[in-house]
């Protein structure tokens, strides 16, 4: 990971800690954004949108109920992370690591996760609604509930070879 791709802390810190009740941890969110590693890290409720976060190492994260919307992590690992009811809206997740991943309830629309590793991530009840998953792998992804029109599948390998796992 290159860290001058990240958006300086100074600059982005203050947009960041407006918020009414503060679930992240303001250490968590420092050290992702001078390191670009932060495993396990508590960043629920935090918003980081519009933000240009490649190639960061997010294993374990939790962003319940964060806002991502047009953030940018393609090459990160965010494998066992948790996007639950989070706003992912237009994010860029191109060839991220991504196994294990909850999205429960999670607001993907117009997200890119092409060529993304989704192996046995959960998509429940999430909005997937013209995200593109071209070339992503799905294998043992729960994708029960969740609203999959206009998704681009082309070369996706999908979950038990068909949209009904």
């Amino acid at each position: 990971m290159k860290l001058g791709r990240l958006i300086p802390a100074g600059l982005l810190l203050p947009l960041c800690l407006t918020t009414s009740a503060i679930a992240f941890n303001r250490n968590h969110l420092r050290q992702l954004l001078t390191t670009g590693i932060c495993q396990t890290c508590q960043l629920s409720e935090v918003n980081l949108s519009g933000a240009t976060l490649r190639g960061v190492d997010l294993v374990g994260a939790s962003f319940v109920a964060a806002q991502l919307s047009n953030a940018d992590l393609t090459s990160s690992n965010l494998t066992q992370a948790a996007f639950i009811q989070a706003n992912l809206r237009g994010i860029r997740l191109v060839r991220t690591k991504l196994h294990l991943a909850k999205f429960y309830g999670a607001d993907l629309r117009g997200a890119d996760l092409s060529y993304a590793n989704l192996q046995r991530a959960d998509f429940r009840q999430a909005n997937l609604q013209g995200a593109n998953l071209t070339g992503a792998d799905l294998r043992g992804a729960d994708l029960a509930g969740a609203n999959l029109a206009g998704v681009r599948w082309s070369t996706a390998i999908l979950p038990n070879g068909d949209l009904h796992p």
